[in-house]
């Protein structure tokens, strides 16, 4: 008798072909996942995906501009920002954000990763409250605060994109893809 009918299986897993291998893992995927992500992707999903990845790729612009400007900024006007208070001392926070996030956020986002969307959120939030930290902390008089609200409500629309549902389901919809074509 053969080893692996002796344990109760139909094949063994070296002997069995990638569609029975598929349709093995799709019966025994994880409960808690829908059956409409097992099957496919709908059109909200690819949409989704496409959406994710371009804000992805925003966030990799927003990393390569801060260090654009930070490489024209230089040492010395680090240091007079710095010395300009609490409003120095947060930029510095914010830039800060924006490097260790941001790589994150652009590289696992496109990749449709859990830990990509987060990242997302952490580096969109931060920016928005820099910016609405600016507009009521730390105004300055004269200063119009119609473009700063715009530039909120711009930063705002990722941020808001990466937190909803559909954006959860597209990242554990690629996951579970991954599982099942492996």
């Amino acid at each position: 008798m053969r080893r692996d009918v002796a344990f109760g299986r139909p094949n063994s897993r070296r002997t069995r072909t990638l569609a029975a291998r598929r349709q093995y893992r799709y019966r025994n995927a994880p409960q808690c996942v829908s059956k409409r992500l097992r099957a496919g992707s709908s059109g909200i999903l690819i949409a989704m995906r496409a959406i994710l990845r371009s804000i992805a790729v925003m966030s990799a612009v927003g990393v390569i501009a801060t260090a654009a400007f930070l490489a024209r900024f230089g040492l010395g006007g680090l240091h007079r920002l710095i010395s300009t208070g609490a409003f120095g001392i947060i930029t510095l926070l914010g830039w800060v954000v924006t490097f260790v996030a941001g790589p994150i956020s652009a590289i696992q986002l496109f990749r449709l990763r859990n830990s990509g969307r987060v990242a997302a959120a952490v580096l969109w939030g931060s920016m928005i409250l820099y910016y609405l930290l600016g507009i009521f902390a730390f105004r300055e008089p004269g200063v119009r605060s119609g473009p700063i609200f715009l530039l909120c409500v711009l930063f705002a629309i990722p941020f808001g994109i990466v937190l909803t549902p559909a954006a959860k389901r597209a990242c554990i919809a690629n996951a579970v893809a991954k599982v099942l074509t492996s």
